[in-house]
């Protein structure tokens, strides 16, 4: 009677792996079969060594924190990554579009300018040289308002992130609370499973180390070397804030009051973000740079030459 209970159950539990192949965060169970001992003897009577059966001790989530781990760490690393090329590409297609670059608008403006010198005497040549000349400037100015609207569309995506973030955070916070509810090492499968795919949704958006205590509540640090900020001790968490300035995207960590900065994020969708925004920025004073110096230059040789009535000027 006891074989077929036990194995009724362990049916059960195959069964509930089929049905939730495709559920996100379900761990396949394994039922832990094991024998009922036989009856102790006494000092008249003899032990019954034949059994009393088998039971199911324990259904155990297939789950390894080494893997798990390893999984949040390269999830942060191709988020981070996926994160900074698809911005990349777009900025790529911005600043080399075909036949349209800014590469091109300067060469048709020198080009333009050899044909005043060739035939210095020709309005026409004037003309089309103050129209290429004026074409550049646009072109400039274009590149110039596309990278700041660019900026601009970062810190939206970051501040989208942090509310994800900052979501997770409070989410674990409560799964870490029902897992102490349940007393030490007692947490049921499912409330375990949400804890794991909690943490895999988190690592998308930053790296961070996890560790469990005895009733398998997760403790978060910022970054990878397990001594970066608390983000989470138990049910105690803290919410992260995003402000910029023209050059970085700074983040800030709040928790019981005080509030510090953010060291060690260098994975997830947030540190592509941040890392696409610096290069934004050094993308933006480049062309700046060659802006001004172009138009520097250029003025100069304006200035120390001669109008078309022989003036200086």
């Amino acid at each position: 009677k006891t074989g077929v209970q036990a194995y009724r159950q362990s049916l059960s539990v195959t069964g509930q792996n089929i049905a939730n192949i495709n559920t996100e965060g379900y761990n396949k169970r394994t039922a832990d079969v094991g024998e009922i001992a036989g009856v102790s003897g006494g000092p008249t009577t003899v032990s019954d060594q034949s059994g009393l059966g088998v039971r199911v001790d324990n259904i155990r989530r297939s789950f390894d924190s080494f893997l798990a781990d390893n999984t949040r760490t390269t999830t942060s690393d191709y988020n981070k990554l996926d994160s900074f090329v698809k911005n990349l590409n777009n900025l790529e297609n911005m600043l080399l579009p075909e036949d349209s670059d800014l590469g091109t608008f300067i060469g048709r403006f020198f080009s333009s300018l050899q044909d005043v010198a060739s035939k210095p005497d020709e309005l026409s040549a004037r003309t089309v040289a103050i129209e290429n000349g004026k074409a550049l400037a646009n072109s400039f100015n274009t590149y110039d308002r596309t990278l700041k609207n660019y900026k601009n569309g970062v810190l939206k995506e970051v501040d989208t992130q942090i509310d994800k973030v900052n979501l997770s955070l409070e989410q674990i916070s409560k799964i870490n609370k029902l897992i102490r509810k349940s007393g030490k090492s007692d947490a049921s499968n499912d409330i375990l499973d949400a804890r794991d795919l909690a943490l895999k949704e988190l690592s998308k958006s930053i790296n961070f180390t996890a560790d469990f205590d005895e009733t398998g509540a997760a403790n978060i640090r910022l970054g990878d070397s397990g001594k970066g900020p608390v983000l989470i001790d138990g049910i105690s968490f803290a919410t992260i804030t995003a402000s910029s300035d023209e050059k970085n995207i700074v983040l800030k960590i709040n928790r019981d009051g005080f509030s510090y900065s953010a060291p060690g994020l260098s994975g997830g969708i947030v540190s592509g973000l941040s890392e696409y925004y610096n290069l934004l920025e050094t993308v933006q004073n480049e062309i700046s740079q060659l802006a001004e110096k172009l138009s520097n230059e250029l003025n100069e040789v304006q200035t120390s030459g001669i109008d078309l009535n022989g003036n200086n000027g």
